[in-house]
């Protein structure tokens, strides 16, 4: 394992080129950044950022537990992420805490205090305190407890702007003893084992799982005939191109992006899922578990007792009541054009992958 040593400034790791930020002015309005919020972020950084400094000398690594969910893009790791949180097993990171992500403990310690019953002297914050909703557009949830993508905070330990492939010059520029000082604080303001989206990771996660060994991995699956479409859904829902690449980069990216939008989003998802489980495959069996958002859907109860008997944590089964016994479960009914014509990528993508095809 090879990892940046000592406690460097990861703010000041140089990204390389990003689709997401070449393509920004391509957003539909509601997906366009706000530049009020993004100033008045860096100045709360400016001013705070001496502070976590001092905070991560206090905590070196995690004490217990991290999860980490990766996935396809639309595969229901959203949903997933909502369903532990309201199991009360975990913290995780609320839109709240994402506007303190160069900042993340003293944003822990504000959420608590705001919304932390236990914190709250004769009601005065009771109006704050509702049950996030279990519903998300693209990721992004309802609420200020509602779970966060958190992209902010993991952008800033790794060289890179979004969730792809990092070669190993790149992965010797990631700040790991800071990344795990930072998690640390996160969990002693909270007292629970944290648990957030990992898409930043899931294309490494052979290294990661080595350098973060108090991390354990969630991996979610959708059926891909859904997947897909739900993909290019988001493509015409956040760009006003659908030919624009929208969400994680295999390592076949470079390929991909060459073809056309269907062949794009079939390779995408094909490829995503195979290096997440293939890299699953030398890990130790009891640091990570496979689910599936059918199931979630089906029988959440059921699911949290699996994660609670995998992991060895009884507190994922500790909030059953107050959880449904099942949910809508968002796959459409087959039969469209495009639908068709996705699954018939994704079978020639994987019949060529499996060396019985011609490539596409």
């Amino acid at each position: 394992m090879s990892h940046r040593e000592g406690k460097t400034d990861a703010a000041h790791i140089a990204k390389p080129e990003s689709l997401v930020l070449e393509h920004i002015t391509d957003r539909r309005q509601a997906f366009q950044p706000n530049p009020q919020l993004e100033s008045l972020l860096e100045q709360l950084q400016q001013l705070l950022d001496p502070v976590q400094k001092l905070v991560n000398t206090r905590h070196a690594a995690p004490r217990m537990p991290v999860f980490g969910l990766v996935g396809c893009p639309r595969s229901g790791i959203t949903f997933a992420s909502q369903l532990l949180a309201a199991s009360g097993a975990v913290c995780w990171p609320s839109n709240l805490l994402s506007r303190f992500a160069h900042m993340p403990y003293l944003g822990a310690l504000i959420q608590e205090l705001l919304f932390n019953p236990e914190f709250d002297l004769g009601g005065e914050f009771a109006e704050l305190r509702h049950t996030p909703p279990m519903r998300s557009r693209l990721g992004k949830t309802d609420g200020p407890l509602g779970v966060s993508e958190f992209f902010h905070f993991w952008r800033r330990f790794l060289p890179t702007y979004e969730p792809e492939l990092l070669n190993q010059e790149q992965l010797e520029q990631v700040s790991i003893e800071e990344l795990r000082s930072e998690l640390a604080g996160i969990e002693a303001a909270f007292g629970k084992p944290f648990m957030s989206k990992a898409k930043m990771l899931q294309f490494n996660l052979d290294y990661f799982m080595q350098a973060l060994p108090e991390l354990r991995i969630i991996h979610i699956q959708r059926a891909p005939e859904h997947v897909m479409p739900s993909i290019l859904r988001a493509r015409r829902t956040y760009y006003r191109d659908e030919r624009l690449w929208w969400s994680v980069k295999p390592a076949e990216y470079g390929q991909l992006i060459k073809e056309d939008p269907l062949t794009q989003i079939a390779g995408q998802v094909y490829y995503t899922d195979r290096s997440i489980s293939r890299q699953l495959e030398s890990i130790a069996p009891e640091r990570w578990i496979r689910l599936d958002y059918e199931s979630l859907c089906a029988d959440p109860h059921g699911c949290l007792r699996k994660l609670a008997s995998h992991f060895q944590l009884p507190d994922f089964t500790q909030n059953l009541e107050a959880i449904a016994e099942s949910f809508p479960c968002g796959n459409a009914t087959q039969g469209g054009e495009e639908q068709q014509q996705l699954v018939a990528r994704y079978r020639a993508i994987s019949q060529a992958d499996a060396g019985t095809g011609k490539r596409v």
